[in-house]
């Protein structure tokens, strides 16, 4: 599905920062900060990035990563595969883990608890290498 058709299904305009905000998120290798996704953006009012963020999440067209008490955003697994994210906790350095092994552990941790699992988030942090 495209953001315009999302937008469009919840009777809200396609904007041109809308857009801008979206291909941001599109284009970026890791999560980013509402004042990462401002700067990106500088034609849009940082007003405007921290609103259309809400309202994204809102649509579940974004994402939060928690990183440490701040938050990061990216585009929802609609629009990208689905993964989880290591974190340094020094730099801030952000890697996405891709992992089947994870999936299947964590579809059994439901299981061993009689849930069947429908969502889930993970992140791991800790100290990268060039950190240490």
């Amino acid at each position: 599905m495209s953001i315009e058709k999302i937008l469009e299904n919840h009777k809200l305009r396609v904007t041109k920062p809308r857009q801008a905000i979206f291909e941001t998120l599109h284009g970026a290798s890791h999560p980013l900060s509402e004042v990462e996704i401002a700067a990106a953006t500088p034609t849009v009012d940082p007003v405007t990035v921290y609103r259309t963020i809400e309202l994204f999440l809102k649509l579940e067209v974004v994402v939060g990563v928690a990183h440490g008490w701040k938050q990061r955003y990216e585009l929802a697994s609609m629009f990208r595969p689905h993964h989880h994210h290591i974190l340094c906790s020094e730099c801030g350095q952000v890697e996405e883990i891709q992992s089947e092994k994870l999936e299947q552990f964590i579809r059994l941790l439901g299981n061993d608890h009689g849930f069947k699992v429908t969502s889930h988030t993970f992140e791991i942090a800790g100290i990268c290498a060039r950190c240490r």
